[in-house]
């Protein structure tokens, strides 16, 4: 169940929702996995994942080897960072600040990678990299995975007492 899981996601990830019409290419659900693990089991089995799903996502992709690995491992470090000094308590709040963190820290270190390897090979391209689409799809993806960590949240809070259902009170 443990592997069965994971692969079944990445198979989602990378046949269903990249053909999906609506906002679903949007949703990254192998980070959403990650984070949700990060908040709710611990980091090393979110690291451990991650590192899986990086490595895999590296064999199926065009892009040089090491970039989605790399690009994980660093937003799910970076949200573990943020979840150990920041984000004590395990709260809606906390659940989709966490996503919103590591969604760009993945998109950002994944475009610095890919414009870094791109000027030795001199076919540099930041107007791609600053272009009102690639962050009009960066919203998307962020509204994407708030949407679908919000569920998860309810779902696994519907089943279990280690989350804290508090909203503020104004």
């Amino acid at each position: 169940m443990v592997i069965i899981v994971p692969i079944l996601l990445f198979l989602l990830q990378q046949s269903f929702l990249t053909a999906a019409p609506l906002f679903f290419p949007y949703i990254n659900l192998i980070l959403i996995y990650c984070i949700s693990l990060l908040i709710i089991v611990n980091a090393d089995f979110a690291l451990y994942n991650t590192l899986f799903f990086g490595i895999l996502s590296d064999v199926y992709s065009p892009n040089l080897f090491g970039l989605y690995t790399i690009s994980l491992m660093f937003s799910i470090f970076l949200a573990h960072i943020f979840l150990r000094q920041l984000f004590t308590n395990r709260s809606i709040y906390t659940f989709i600040f966490l996503t919103i963190i590591a969604t760009l820290s993945f998109q950002l270190c994944h475009q610095i990678i890919l414009l870094t390897a791109n000027i030795f090979t001199m076919r540099t391209t930041f107007s791609v990299f600053f272009s009102q689409r690639y962050f009009l799809s960066m919203l998307y993806e962020n509204i994407a995975n708030v949407v679908v960590i919000s569920i998860i949240f309810y779902v696994v809070n519907y089943f279990s007492f280690k989350l804290k259902t508090f909203f503020i009170k104004i």
